[in-house]
């Protein structure tokens, strides 16, 4: 579980990434980031009704790429506010495969230090 502090929680945060941030694609989530002048990142996800219209499904997606993310809180230079939007394939996926799309994407997009 991520800390509050790494949590993006109000809509105007959501909306700063998407206006002025950038994106990249993985297999199984898209990622959207933007600088936020801070010491540390802060992330949020989507999980749309179109990946499941049953709320414990959404929420264990959720907890995985919350679990995912704590992984490499470490690696990550600070200073980006992140948002994971899940695809459809996500909801079979395991943790593991999870994390490996993570990876590739960060390392991708420079976002680890």
């Amino acid at each position: 579980m991520l800390t509050q502090a790494n949590r993006l929680k109000k809509t105007s945060d959501f909306k700063k990434v998407f206006r002025s941030g950038r994106s990249a694609g993985g297999n199984l989530f898209d990622l959207r980031f933007a600088a936020n002048n801070l010491n540390f990142c802060r992330f949020g996800f989507l999980i749309s009704l179109k990946i499941s219209r049953k709320a414990v499904k959404r929420n264990r997606i959720r907890r995985q790429l919350s679990e995912a993310i704590r992984c490499f809180l470490s690696r990550l230079k600070p200073g980006y506010d992140i948002v994971l939007i899940a695809k459809p394939r996500i909801i079979d996926a395991k943790s593991e495969e999870i994390i490996r799309d993570l990876k590739n994407v960060i390392e991708k997009n420079s976002l680890a230090a």
